[in-house]
């Protein structure tokens, strides 16, 4: 859906799709009719992002970018295979990232403005999830082992921080940003929630820098970052654990809260203070049968 509006792309699947699997259909909900259509040559397509000025098309192998106003295409980018249909898009409309063709675990950055591609090697293995930031100048990126969250500047691709997940190999289900980007959180099939402090909004770069520093815990051989990096990592400032790992975790805006909702048809309120240095204040249950 483009944000609030009543415009809404859809894209054929299942047993018995409705439209093919690689056409993308603009329904206008308000006036109950189709606005407009796009049919790429080849492939199945695996996600599609609106913005307010352009449409973006990934499949396997590559991504389409369109003006949303006329559907003219911008731009098409070769990706090799994203069987998983990895990219993040700025909100305004400037950067795009996926996962480079090129280099297991590397990461591509396209600049819209002035058309310049650049990479940064994010990890060994290959990329498992990425999330861009509210603000879209940062981005958070996993790999299929699943131990390390790595965060990188969009702006040049340079890298701003290692987070510590934990030092057995799990699948990460998800990596969210705060609406501030003070905090980013983690789930991962262990079933353990991580919330990693990574600055202040009300701070300047420089003081926000050292404060998640000292808001995050590191190891206490991290004087040995020079024989091996895994010393010098950051871990988490807090974490939780709830019954159901499946459920989806989203920040609450303005507040040291977290709440997750469960395909159970439970929800849970987790409040989480710099002031109890990192401990989970409270956690409450409610039951409601949603789906």
């Amino acid at each position: 859906m483009l944000y609030k509006s009543n415009i809404m792309a859809l894209v054929g699947g299942g047993a018995n799709p409705k439209f093919a699997i690689n056409k993308v259909v603009l329904w206008d909900d308000y006036l109950g009719q189709v606005s407009g259509e796009i049919t790429i040559g080849s492939g199945t397509i695996k996600s599609v992002n609106l913005r307010q000025n352009k449409l973006l098309i990934l499949t396997e192998k590559k991504i389409y970018i369109h003006n949303l106003q006329d559907l003219a295409l911008i731009k098409a980018i070769s990706t090799g295979e994203n069987i998983r249909g990895l990219f993040a898009f700025s909100l305004n409309e400037s950067i795009l990232c996926y996962p480079s063709n090129e280099d297991v675990g590397e990461i591509k950055f396209f600049n819209l403005e002035n058309n310049l591609i650049y990479g940064s090697k994010a990890h060994s293995n290959r990329i498992w999830l990425m999330e861009m930031n509210h603000a879209g100048d940062q981005i958070a990126t996993v790999s299929e082992k699943g131990t390390i969250i790595r965060l990188f500047n969009v702006k040049d691709g340079s890298l701003l921080r290692e987070l510590r997940r934990g030092t057995e190999h799990h699948l990460i289900l998800s990596v969210q940003f705060s609406m501030n980007s003070a905090w980013l959180l983690c789930t991962s099939d262990s079933g353990t929630t991580h919330v990693f402090s990574i600055g202040k909004e009300e701070n300047s770069e420089e003081d926000a820098i050292k404060d998640m520093k000292k808001n995050n815990k590191k190891s206490k051989l991290s004087f040995l970052r020079v024989v091996h990096h895994y010393f010098d990592s950051e871990w988490s400032y807090s974490q939780f654990r709830l019954p159901d790992k499946n459920a989806k975790i989203v920040f609450v805006p303005q507040q040291k809260q977290i709440i997750a909702l469960s395909p159970k048809g439970q929800y849970y309120i987790v409040s989480y203070d710099q002031a109890a240095q990192g401990k989970v204040l409270h956690t409450k249950s409610f039951s409601s049968r949603l789906f």
